[in-house]
């Protein structure tokens, strides 16, 4: 008899496998959106950034320009995984053509996670003083990694090691061991398989079965993981506070908002050759309203209240 191999989901996968409506949940919390975004993968994070500020739709026979045809594949991949996690999602155009907008949930808010405003993504402990109970990161290593152990020592029938009742049906509910009648569980064939994991990947499946049965045991997954993501931003040791001011990676990317300055503006960007793109940019600038320029790629943007002149001096050449 052939055995089931052991399925191990990564992030991607298992998010891509939750409903629509919890992935909108879930796209309401700041830190779900960057923990998101900066697992993605790099051409997948580019593609996320062209669009999260632009307000109208972008055809999607633009996005197939992006890449070159020697790296299609990695481009389709790409967009596999941004559409399936509802990242993106198509909208047709006026004339029919059809157009890719960012989810405007995980927009607004990866917009937040950014370039900072909104909620404090936890309560803030600061005022209640050092801990009394604080303990360095050697001792929490090895605690961890003892309670893990016990949880393995119990899987092979180890007669000293013991688990709650709840702990035990969670690992008979992932098919990890199996209970006949009043007999204590036993391992099955993908407990074996388990047990041949490294750490890392042994506890990353076993959360995914946690997450599995949260909503049987009355639990809200979407509050569940939304905690995960919080403390994906915390650091081992210190005390789980993560508002975007104190938790050191997004503290970087504070850092690095701080030394950009952001403008709004209308961005200009289908010149058919580099003397039209030339003429309007320079009448833009003659006017004093331009406020960007990129002339390889025939790009520039203007301020919104320069717009309306640029648009009427660019519609008569046109015209003439």
């Amino acid at each position: 008899m052939q055995r089931e191999k052991l399925q191990c989901k990564n992030l991607h996968e298992y998010m891509r496998s939750l409903s629509p409506a919890i992935l909108d949940k879930l796209y309401n919390h700041p830190a779900t959106c960057l923990a998101v975004f900066r697992e993605l993968p790099p051409l997948a994070r580019n593609y996320v950034m062209r669009l999260l500020f632009l307000d109208q739709p972008l055809p999607q026979a633009a996005v197939t320009f992006w890449v070159k045809k020697d790296n299609q594949r990695d481009h389709d991949d790409c967009m596999g995984i941004v559409t399936g996690l509802r990242l993106w999602h198509s909208q047709q155009l006026p004339g029919g053509l059809q157009g890719l907008v960012l989810n405007p949930i995980f927009k607004e808010n990866l917009r937040i996670a950014l370039l900072g405003g909104g909620k404090a993504w936890a309560d803030d402990t600061s005022q209640l003083g050092p801990d009394k109970h604080a303990r360095d990161i050697t001792s929490l290593d090895k605690y961890a990694m003892e309670r893990w152990e016990v949880i393995l020592h119990f899987m092979v029938g180890s007669p000293s090691a013991a688990v709650s009742q709840d702990l035990a049906q969670l690992l008979i509910q992932a098919g990890l061991m199996k209970s006949e009648g009043t007999e204590a569980p036993c391992i099955t064939s993908a407990g074996f398989q388990f047990l041949l994991l490294d750490t890392s990947s042994q506890l990353w499946y076993f959360m995914l079965q946690y997450l599995h049965t949260a909503e049987t045991r009355k639990m809200d997954l979407v509050e569940i993981l939304s905690f995960v993501f919080q403390l994906s931003f915390s650091t081992l040791g210190k005390t789980p506070v993560l508002p975007p001011t104190i938790t050191d990676q997004v503290r970087l990317w504070e850092l690095e908002r701080d030394r950009l300055q952001f403008t709004e503006g209308v961005l200009y960007n289908q010149f058919l050759s580099q003397v039209d793109f030339e003429l309007l940019r320079d009448y833009a600038r003659d006017l004093g309203v331009l406020v960007w320029e990129n002339p390889p790629k025939r790009l520039m943007v203007v301020t919104p209240t320069g717009h309306p002149d640029v648009k009427r001096f660019w519609k008569r050449q046109k015209h003439n």
